[in-house]
């Protein structure tokens, strides 16, 4: 079977950082869900042009909660020096992988990892 090749789109729109509170360009601030702690993945690039892809693992007591959208802008991706932000499509499914390690965090999707997703593969 051959993987296929699209584009994705997302109801989410980006942050953008510098100086200052986080400047929001459409993200769902009144939407509950959004502002619920969940599993989150996002990317992002500093202002030197660096990728950062970050998931963070959530609805595991005792282990990690998750973040909301505003935290997830301001406490991860901002710390982390983000001048430009995206939160992708997150919840249980949430997982990062390296092709030396496998999978490198707790996702809490109880059927375990999806057999179809996305992917956003990296080449060093």
């Amino acid at each position: 079977m051959r993987p296929s090749v699209g584009t994705a789109r997302s109801s989410h729109r980006p942050w953008r950082g510098g100086p200052g509170p986080p400047r929001w360009t459409g993200l769902a601030r009144g939407n509950p869900a959004a502002q619920r702690a969940n599993p989150r993945s996002m990317i992002g690039v500093d202002d030197r042009g660096r990728l950062m892809l970050v998931v963070v693992d959530g609805r595991q007591a005792g282990y990690s909660e998750g973040l909301g959208i505003a935290q997830t802008v301001e406490l991860m991706m901002k710390r982390l020096g983000a001048v430009e932000a995206m939160n992708l499509d997150g919840g249980g499914s949430s997982i990062m992988a390296t092709a030396g390690t496998g999978i490198v965090n707790r996702p809490s999707d109880a059927t375990g990892q999806r057999s179809h997703g996305n992917v956003i593969p990296v080449k060093p």
